[in-house]
């Protein structure tokens, strides 16, 4: 391994610490579009259509220059098999365990969600959560 293989480029931090700031200026403005969605304010705009369109038209491709990069220089440092147990370890595993933890969480608020709005009443959302429909896969 050269020592220069090992350093940072902090200049491709700077870029993935800005372009993380525009994706979550971008997904706040979502509510405002006019395009359809499922959330959406009653108060949209069409010039947040056009900045909407201007800040993803150029954010993802950046985030994949930059993947490709780091993966690349990974790959450089560690070799093949560095660069499958660096993704496994850092994206894989945190992404199935969030999911096993975060799923149930998510459905369970679906639920509670559904039959508040359904019903008007707190109590029933509670009640859905306690019997538990939400954990069975079957019913959606």
């Amino acid at each position: 391994m050269r020592p220069d293989a090992t350093r940072r480029c902090h200049s491709i931090d700077n870029l993935r610490a800005g372009m993380i700031c525009v994706v979550v200026f971008g997904h706040a403005l979502l509510p405002y579009v006019t395009f359809p969605r499922r959330f959406k304010d009653p108060e949209t705009h069409v010039a947040f259509d056009v900045i909407a369109l201007f800040l993803y038209g150029f954010a993802m491709p950046i985030f994949f220059v930059t993947a490709g990069f780091a993966a690349a220089s990974l790959y450089k440092c560690r070799g093949a098999f560095g660069l499958l147990r660096n993704r496994l370890l850092t994206i894989f595993l945190p992404l199935a365990v969030a999911y096993v933890l975060i799923s149930p969480l998510t459905r369970a608020a679906l639920f509670f969600a559904t039959e508040v709005a359904a019903s008007g009443s707190l109590q029933a959302g509670f009640d859905t959560v306690r019997q538990g429909g939400w954990f069975h896969l079957s019913k959606a």
